[in-house]
């Protein structure tokens, strides 16, 4: 049986530390600690660019059904647009 789990969380540094504290919470044992370390990586990352870019509170969705799948939403109206990368 799988999970689906949904929080809000601030747009801060204190948010994305309880952000990937609910990815851990909610995956528990399910991801060994390679592929949770991945994860919180990823997670860390989405909600990073949504505090530094959107400047919105962050929604975090994590979904499992035998695969891990985290989701980051940000309340920016803005559509994103893509940029060279710096030389």
């Amino acid at each position: 049986m799988g999970i689906h789990a949904r929080r809000r969380f601030e747009c801060s540094a204190a948010g994305i530390r309880e952000a990937r504290q609910f990815l851990r919470d909610e995956l528990g044992e399910r991801a060994d600690p390679d592929t949770m370390d991945d994860l919180v990586l990823a997670l860390d990352e989405l909600a990073t660019n949504v505090v530094e870019h959107a400047g919105t509170p962050l929604e975090v969705i994590v979904a499992s059904d035998g695969e891990a799948r985290i989701e980051v939403e940000d309340g920016s109206l803005r559509i994103p647009q893509m940029r060279s990368p710096s030389p």
